[in-house]
């Protein structure tokens, strides 16, 4: 009699579940018609990093964003806050691409293993091999010449970085780690062994030099002369003074680079192999180095912006080459 209870009892319970059941199967079923279907994958885009654009330059590349429909990001940075974010945000950075003013400043970030390396068949076919790294990790695409800035009133006999020590008033404006490390790398290549010594000497008188003119707070002295980068003269807009290239009959002026990476961690990196093609294009590549004042790496045609236009002799050898120098250069400088 008892088992008969127990078994009715059950029997009860299941009539009372199978309902349930059956809504809750109802309601799945329901639920499952009206999921939205899957959302449009997120707009393209590339975020740069860079010590020599703004934000606003971004109108710089809008035929890039019209064309393949990636909207561009820029965001600035000094060349050194930017190498800690890059180490500090590792895999969960958004950005894919650094743009530096200097040789020197992106190899500070090669050796801290933040570049991806960009397969050979990847770089764009129209780019120098002069102008890729040794670990094709990143490349130049702007050239920023060294020269000499002498009043125009000045009757100084200037032609060769060797003529700057024997004038009094020389002075050496390049304060920036950026800028002084690859100058003073081409010149301890040039002088080889034999000549080292006397280059060392060089270096380290035009340090001093250097810290003179930094005291000054960039007051003009009459008949000074300026051992200075391209793009720096420009931006102190001094018409009183002229620029000469030297060792234009020598092998050529020495010269930095503005140059571009990818990030270990590109989020968007077929979007930054394309970037990297487009300012590569050479309208695309003179107007990009016109905001800086600097001359374009190619150069097959007249450039709409006249200063392009100046012939001047580079070295045949690339400054991308000599960063072995760098340690050897902050022996000197201590």
């Amino acid at each position: 009699m008892k088992e008969q209870t127990k078994n009715l009892e059950y029997l009860y319970s299941m009539i009372k579940v199978f309902p349930a059941l059956f809504w809750f199967f109802l309601v799945l079923s329901f639920s499952a018609c009206t999921i939205e279907e899957a959302r449009p994958s997120k707009k393209q885009e590339i975020v740069i990093a860079s010590d020599c654009l703004e934000s606003k330059d971004v109108i710089l590349f809008h035929s890039f964003e019209k064309s393949l429909g990636i909207q561009i990001e820029i965001r600035h940075f000094s060349s050194d806050s930017l190498k800690q974010l890059l180490v500090r945000e590792g895999v969960e950075t958004e950005i894919d691409v650094v743009i530096l003013s200097s040789i020197y400043a992106m190899n500070q970030l090669d050796n801290s293993n933040l570049l991806q390396v960009i397969q050979s068949e990847k770089f764009p076919k129209k780019l120098a091999k002069n102008y890729r790294s040794k670990k094709s990790t990143w490349a130049g695409i702007g050239i920023d010449p060294y020269v000499i800035a002498v009043s125009k009133d000045s009757t100084n006999k200037i032609k060769n970085y060797a003529d700057l020590l024997d004038e009094s008033h020389t002075i050496d404006s390049l304060q920036n780690a950026a800028f002084y490390y690859p100058f003073y790398a081409s010149i301890l290549h040039k002088s080889g062994n034999k000549n080292r010594r006397n280059s060392v000497n060089w270096i380290k008188k035009m340090n001093q030099n250097s810290a003179e003119y930094a005291s000054m707070k960039d007051t003009v002295v009459s008949n000074s002369i300026y051992l200075t980068s391209y793009s720096e003269f420009h931006l102190k807009k001094n018409n009183d003074f002229k620029i000469i290239f030297p060792n234009q009959s020598n092998g050529g002026s020495f010269y930095n680079m503005a140059c571009f990476g990818i990030v270990n961690q590109a989020r968007n990196y077929e979007n930054a192999l394309a970037f990297f093609d487009y300012i590569l294009n050479e309208s695309v590549n003179k107007r990009l180095n016109n905001r800086w004042k600097i001359f374009p790496i190619l150069s097959t045609k007249k450039s709409s912006y006249p200063y392009q236009n100046n012939e001047f002799k580079k070295t045949n050898w690339s400054p991308i080459f000599l960063e072995h120098f760098y340690p050897r250069i902050r022996k000197i400088l201590k």
